[in-house]
């Protein structure tokens, strides 16, 4: 349920979120990572192998430890706070401006694929969060 009770589609405003952002979601090549244990470890291996052939990669994880940014990864490394800030605000004036339904695991998904789109990754590593096919990053 969204705010006051409502039914949102997760999916359908996550994917409406991108395209407020003109992110092409089509356009991304990401390898999604789901399942029951080792999903983070997946992730990172199967970054590091995309990175070592060559590939500008986007990592997204959960949960963060300390620093939120610790979820988007650009080859290998955080973003600058500077550089995730201008992201970060980007996204959040678009969105909130229109009335989001956003959570705060959805709004970071589709910052996510904003990021990664920005800053031109060949490939993108998508970790899911509670899983399903509801999950955000279905997307």
């Amino acid at each position: 349920a969204g705010r006051a009770g409502q039914k949102i589609d997760v999916l359908q405003e996550v994917r409406d979120s991108c395209s407020k952002l003109n992110v092409d979601l089509a356009a991304l090549r990401c390898v999604h990572i789901a399942g029951t244990k080792g999903k983070g470890s997946t992730s990172s291996y199967t970054e590091r192998i995309l990175r070592e052939a060559g590939y500008k990669t986007g990592l997204f994880t959960s949960p963060h430890l300390v620093d939120v940014r610790e979820r988007f990864r650009v080859n290998g490394s955080v973003l600058s706070k500077e550089r995730f800030a201008e992201h970060f605000w980007e996204c959040h004036s678009v969105l909130m401006s229109g009335g989001c339904e956003l959570n705060f695991f959805h709004f970071l998904t589709v910052l996510g694929f904003y990021i990664f789109q920005a800053e031109r990754v060949d490939a993108c590593v998508i970790e899911v969060g509670l899983g399903g096919r509801l999950d955000a990053t279905n997307a």
